[in-house]
């Protein structure tokens, strides 16, 4: 028994449902999913928790009962039974402030048709204390329909069914030999027994062992059972395209993005317990916000609180949230849009209020503040559809004038977020120009020709928009008929029809460095390196990249260029002697402080750039054996399917460290030989591995196409693809950290939203790579990137740095040749 848990686990219930049949209760869906969801926390990785479950006035003694005894030996859970039926907000509060053990500091919410992954409060309780300013967490999520998740199992269990009679069918062919057997063997026992009626006494005790050995069985059996279940759900649900995963911002713009829409999920959350040791901080049973206490605590806790809440950035779904046509949410769906706009505006209101901020000189006699919050919370692309088909939209609902009030109405919401939150203004900012590039764009959609229109386009480019927003409006296409000379095309774009140079001299520009067709490129490749906090890995980065690169310039007669950028940060002014020092000692090697993220990489990847190549590193990359750009560059260029070149990956990796998985070195790959870039007298021919991503064994790392960890890529389809990450997750939540920059890369690629001309893969034929990633701490705050036991804080890496310490690259290159490195990620720790 767990007498000191660190988390209590709330999870409320109410199944209507009156039958005294325990049969039929155990047929009953709402019982089946309340036990799943129960299950789930049951089987979570970490263990030191509370489940506090409360009937919330089923009147069901049989289901108390069936309950109490499914679960009797689990004695980490407690039964709390309202005879009547309190409602949500009197249960958890109830359950907040008088049933949570003492030594439980933090709390976290479940619903009783929702399913946790096992991971999930570990992975919460590590950012949490990884991140001490952050008051409420939520994560990602991904819906599924409940009866598309029945008939997936059914499917599945008649599967089953069908290979289990062929079995029988089999077996029942060797049942005479059997019995024939069973029959000599009950001969010889009737023998035996004669000898053995002194030892009774010593039987019986073996036998009562024996019988407790058997309840411990049944008892593992279960577990496993259900164990197997949450995982074949979860399986099921994680491979079905059609159920929806969302992630939600994190505490950057959390509270920018709360007035537009709710951005955490009740079910997914966990608090600081601290924050409800004020009586009056509590989830509020209110008629003026019915059916949203989740979402009026959230903007509470905002707006007059000064709580900070964000989400983990992860790309695999903890929560996973279950859609009925018995839910409270699907049945009350319209008073909760009306609660949430209301909600919305009285607590923008409040902040407006708070830093003397009149809402009232912008409003009109036609267009209130609450027009404005239910036109913000449609989305795009509902709004797109609507205003390319006529008969569906109300001119009077979007006319210009609201368009105009709206724009306003998001320069005071950025005002007041950046006065509450000032430590985020530039990802405010950031999300504010999004906003504004997609209602401008869409203004222009409706109005092409309208004053305003051209007024607000106006003072959007006043605000300096970066690039890729600019390529948000080329995705957009006017609602009516555009003549424009020269052209015939029916494709042409808002951003188009606005700049009006949709000329033949843009195409025939001899301005190499701002054209990213590799042809009109110089044959070299460009390093950029991401670093935050940890100048002494970056030292090691620089060190071994220098030590070990070979050139190759002995090859051929075209000359091959290599250039080295940093892009660096640092969370405190303590680490800035730090990187001093590593500037100092490696004058070759362009540094440059990151002060805006998104537009300093594009104009390293875009702007300046004129070389064919790009590889992206981070700063604990540690290189130990030999490695050639010129030649791997060389065999991507006679690859034309190829995406990248992975010198992370060899023959012998066959784990993956963050999603603690084994994986194999795909089936289909080929070796292929390479001798267009040796010299004369070099008799050594270089070989790469070849293979198609897309294949059913590819995964994890071997199905991982956009990578930061040292891939080397053509810049054009660099380009293509940061493109590609704009056109579908935005500017906000796309490139504007080195992770998301990474993670959104690979999403719409492995979806095969994007790049499916480029299947094939490309790394080094040998059984070692010529370089690890050394994950001995985390710096990185987006997303829960496990790391190994073995661990130095920021502090304790500055410390070696200053006292000239190196990583023993000797001793990485001899365990790397004795294959002892099956992963990418390594938690090696070898100091010189």
């Amino acid at each position: 028994m767990n007498n000191s848990p660190k988390i209590s686990v709330i999870l409320p219930f109410l199944i209507r449902n009156n039958d005294d049949n325990e049969e039929k209760l155990l047929k009953d869906e709402g019982t089946n999913n309340l036990m799943i969801s129960i299950d789930s926390i049951i089987e979570q990785t970490f263990k030191e928790w509370e489940l506090i479950i409360i009937d919330d006035g089923s009147n069901n003694e049989t289901l108390n009962e069936l309950l109490s005894k499914r679960y009797h030996t689990e004695h980490r859970i407690k039964f709390i039974i309202n005879k009547e039926n309190k409602g949500i907000v009197k249960s958890l509060n109830d359950a907040i402030l008088n049933h949570c053990s003492p030594t439980s500091k933090y709390i976290a919410r479940m619903d009783a048709d929702d399913i946790s992954h096992p991971t999930r409060l570990q992975s919460q309780l590590q950012y949490l204390q990884s991140n001490d300013s952050i008051d409420i967490l939520g994560c990602p999520i991904k819906m599924f329909n409940n009866n598309k998740l029945v008939e997936i199992v059914n499917r599945n269990n008649n599967n089953n069914n069908n290979n289990n009679n062929n079995n029988n069918n089999n077996n029942n062919n060797n049942n005479n030999n059997n019995n024939n057997n069973n029959n000599n063997n009950n001969n010889n026992n009737n023998n035996n027994n004669n000898n053995n009626n002194n030892n009774n006494n010593n039987n019986n005790n073996n036998n009562n062992n024996n019988n407790n050995n058997n309840n411990s069985n049944n008892n593992n059996n279960k577990n496993n059972s259900n164990k197997n279940n949450i995982k074949e759900l979860i399986n099921i649900i994680n491979n079905e395209e059609s159920f929806k995963f969302i992630q939600f911002p994190d505490k950057d713009i959390l509270m920018w993005s709360m007035f537009f829409n709710c951005c955490i999920v009740h079910p997914s959350v966990i608090f600081k317990r601290s924050i409800f040791s004020e009586k009056d901080h509590c989830y509020e049973d209110s008629n003026q916000f019915p059916f949203i206490e989740d979402y009026v605590f959230w903007l509470k806790s905002l707006v007059l609180k000064g709580l900070n809440i964000s989400n983990i950035q992860s790309s695999t779904p903890l929560l996973y949230l279950r859609k009925h046509n018995n839910s409270i949410s699907f049945k009350n769906i319209e008073k909760q849009k009306v609660s949430t706009v209301n909600a919305s505006c009285y607590y923008l209101n409040l902040l407006f209020k708070r830093f003397n901020i009149d809402s009232q000189i912008i409003e009109t006699s036609l267009i209130s503040m609450k027009d404005v919050t239910k036109f913000f919370q449609l989305t795009t692309s509902s709004l797109s559809l609507s205003f390319n088909n006529n008969n569906k939209t109300n001119d009077d609902e979007l006319s210009i004038e609201l368009f105009d009030v709206a724009f306003k109405y998001l320069e005071l919401i950025e005002q007041s977020c950046i006065k509450q939150q000032p430590n985020y203004l530039n990802s405010i900012k950031d999300a504010t120009n999004e906003k504004m590039g997609e209602l401008v764009s869409l203004c222009l959609s409706k109005y092409p020709n309208h004053e305003k229109s051209t007024l607000l386009w106006e003072k959007w480019l006043s605000r300096n928009p970066t690039s890729q927003l600019l390529s948000l409006l080329s995705n957009l296409k006017p609602s009516t008929p555009t003549t424009l000379n020269n052209s015939n095309n029916s494709d042409i774009s808002i951003l188009n029809l606005i700049s009006g140079n949709l000329t033949s001299s843009t195409s025939k520009s001899n301005n190499n460095n701002n054209n990213n067709n590799n042809k009109f490129k110089e044959n070299g490749i460009r390093i950029i390196c991401f670093s935050k906090d940890r100048a002494f890995q970056l030292k090691e980065f620089l060190r071994t990249f220098f030590k070990y690169l070979k050139n190759g310039d002995d090859f051929g007669k075209e000359k091959f260029e290599i250039i080295v950028d940093v892009l660096f940060t640092y969370s405190n002014e303590k680490f800035k002697n730090s990187y001093q020092l590593v500037i100092n000692s490696f004058p070759q090697v362009v540094f440059t402080k990151e002060d805006n993220f998104t537009d300093q990489l594009i104009t390293l990847v875009q702007k300046t750039n004129k070389y064919k190549y790009i590889m992206f590193s981070v700063d604990d990359i540690l290189f130990y054996n030999d490695f050639n750009l010129r030649e791997y560059c060389q065999s991507l260029n006679n690859e034309p399917l190829a995406l990248g070149f992975y010198m992370k990956l060899n023959k012998n990796i066959k784990y993956c460290h963050t999603c603690n998985e084994d994986i194999t070195v795909p089936l289909n790959s080929n070796t292929i030989i390479n001798n267009n870039n040796c010299g004369e007298n070099n008799s050594n021919y270089f070989k790469y591995l070849k293979w198609n991503r897309n294949d059913n064994d590819c995964k994890r790392d071997w199905n991982y196409p956009w990578d930061l960890c040292s891939t080397i890529y053509r810049c054009n389809d660099v380009d293509s693809i940061i493109n590609g990450i704009i056109k579908y997750y935005g500017i906000r939540n796309g490139i504007n950290h080195p992770n998301r920059f990474e993670f959104n890369g690979n999403r719409p690629i492995i979806q095969k939203q994007i790049y499916q001309n480029k299947p094939y893969c490309l790394c080094l034929s040998e059984n070692y790579s010529p370089m690890s990633v050394v994950t001995i701490n985390r710096v990185q705050d987006v997303y829960n990137n496990p790391i190994y036991d073995q661990s130095l804080s920021l502090d304790d890496l500055d410390q070696l740095l200053h006292s000239n310490k190196s990583l023993d690259d000797e001793k990485y290159r001899e365990n790397s040749k004795s294959l002892n490195f099956k992963s990418v990620h390594i938690g090696d720790l070898f100091i010189s």
